[in-house]
């Protein structure tokens, strides 16, 4: 994939670091627009904890813009709560589907 970066999320659990999810990203300028696809093993708290993390990381010099589908809004509305990123529209599909979009909150 031309422009295409990728990213490992790991976990630790007891015994070591585990791959719990990959994220894939295309930038277009200075924009990065990452998707997350999350392994079958990963747990809520892998979830929030990675993807906290990955946000952090990225925003200290990336935009991120982050589209989701209306079935994810509780976990991204999460990640507002955590003050990593801020909702800044709704994009309106085809077959009546909605994306949610997100970006970096600024770092005070």
């Amino acid at each position: 994939m031309e422009g295409g970066e990728f990213w490992i999320l790991t976990a630790r659990n007891l015994e070591k670091n585990m791959p719990v999810g990959i994220v894939g990203g295309i930038r277009k300028q200075e924009v990065l627009e990452p998707h997350v696809e999350w392994f079958p093993w990963a747990t809520p708290r892998n979830k929030v904890e990675t993807i906290l993390a990955y946000i952090e990381g990225m925003r200290q010099d990336t935009s991120l813009l982050i589209y989701t589908d209306l079935e994810e809004k509780n976990f991204w509305e999460r990640m507002a709560q955590y003050g990593v990123i801020r909702r800044v529209g709704t994009y309106y599909r085809r077959e009546d589907r909605v994306w949610l979009v997100w970006q970096e909150a600024q770092i005070k």
